[in-house]
């Protein structure tokens, strides 16, 4: 060999018998032909693969001339079979390392992928050893076949799998490996490609969610549909006093839950939207507003009526509102969760009408009361708890947050 001015020797140590008859550069490696002269019945095609020779192909074709044509390595010879003379036979080698396609199969959930391939020029008539069928491997701890597709001279062939490496927002991308092992003719030849990785993705965004408002009189419920869709990581949802409003920080976010209770009882305007776990949002769904609190119209009340407390939670104080069907005896009492009277509010023969107390957070001491849930109750009527009277309203839960600091 000619290295820059000077002959190398390359030593292809192949054993004795072996005659080269040809070299050829071939896709930056380089490949001898010749006869490995036992009976003029075999032949032996080597390729240089670093610093070492190995043999990639042995037949009983005597090859006297190596070329590339067409961006293929083709060999021109004959047959010295005994009894099977044949001159002027051409064959050519084909380098089997093309990585198929991986691809994301668009428009669903996620799990699914699609490998491709261009046919291989083992299919050709002159191919050493034809090809019959394609086999797609997947590694894991091992290579393993996940399809199988008959060569059928296709210009190019495809085959759709289930996977389990769908991209995860906030998770590395997942990769696997595949690649198409091309079986021939004889159960012991088979060419295997370089491999190419690949991984899934949902390209489909959860539904919008319907939103349902109730409002009570102690407390308002927003319902939102639950996602029967199982990759759905949560639903959230946003309020605001304004329509169509820019949403900030959701007032609730749940994988489970699909409602909110509502006591602070304003006019606020609530949408929702759900989030999968693949890094999808769906649209808005449509707004829905809450109608309390209403104008009081200016008429005499007709029932005993408490109202919730304005606000709720609160913090220094709250008000609490409440009608009267006539005048009478009154008394509105705050008492904590295990029953025991905190403060009575109102204990006094009032008018009828509409009528309104403030609860400042404070017992029947003037002490601050702990953080926590009270219940207020209006009793009504000439016996003070319900006998011989109009009757007696239940009770309304009241919600106490105590800052420090608090005037």
């Amino acid at each position: 060999m000619l290295d820059g001015g000077r002959w190398q020797s390359v030593n292809l140590d192949l054993g004795l018998g072996y005659h080269v008859k040809s070299l050829a550069s071939y896709r930056g490696k380089l490949y001898a032909a010749g006869a490995m002269m036992i009976n003029n019945e075999y032949e032996s095609f080597v390729v240089m693969d670093g610093a070492d020779w190995r043999t990639i192909e042995t037949q009983t074709l005597d090859s006297r001339l190596l070329m590339v044509l067409h961006d293929k390595l083709c060999v021109a010879g004959g047959n010295n079979s005994p009894g099977y003379i044949r001159p002027g036979m051409i064959r050519y080698w084909v380098d089997e390392t093309t990585p198929p396609t991986v691809s994301d199969v668009p428009n669903d959930q996620g799990g699914w992928l699609e490998i491709a391939w261009p046919r291989s020029p083992l299919e050709s008539t002159l191919a050493p050893m034809r090809a019959t069928s394609y086999e797609v491997q997947r590694l894991s701890s091992t290579w393993e076949s996940v399809a199988s597709v008959a060569a059928t001279q296709a210009d190019s062939y495809s085959v759709v799998i289930a996977t389990v490496d769908v991209r995860t927002a906030g998770q590395p991308d997942p990769s696997c490996q595949y690649r198409i092992v091309v079986h021939t003719e004889s159960p012991d030849v088979v060419y295997s490609s370089l491999a190419a990785s690949g991984y899934s993705i949902d390209n489909l965004p959860p539904a919008a969610p319907q939103l349902a408002l109730y409002d009570g009189e102690a407390f308002r419920t927003v319902a939102w549909t639950p996602d029967t869709v199982p990759d759905v990581s949560e639903s959230c949802l946003y309020r605001d006093y304004q329509p169509s409003f820019e949403a900030g920080d959701p007032v609730v976010c749940s994988a489970t839950q699909n409602f909110y209770l509502e006591t602070h009882l304003a006019r606020y305007y609530y949408r929702a939207r759900s989030f999968d776990i693949h890094g999808n949002v769906s649209e808005w769904s449509a707004e829905v507003v809450g109608r309390w609190p209403t104008p009081v119209p200016d008429v005499v009340p007709m029932a005993l009526r408490l109202y919730p407390c304005q606000p709720n939670p609160f913090n220094p104080r709250t008000a609490i509102k409440y009608d009267l069907p006539e005048a009478g005896p009154v008394r509105l009492s705050v008492f904590d969760v295990a029953g025991r009277l905190v403060r009575t509010l109102v204990d006094e023969n009032m008018a009828q009408g509409s009528h309104e107390a403030v609860w400042d957070g404070r017992d029947a001491s003037g002490r601050e009361v702990s953080s926590g849930s009270y219940l207020a109750r209006l009793e009504f009527g000439k016996g003070g708890d319900g006998e011989d009277g109009v009757g007696t309203l239940s009770s309304v839960p009241v919600e106490v947050i105590i800052f420090s600091g608090r005037g």
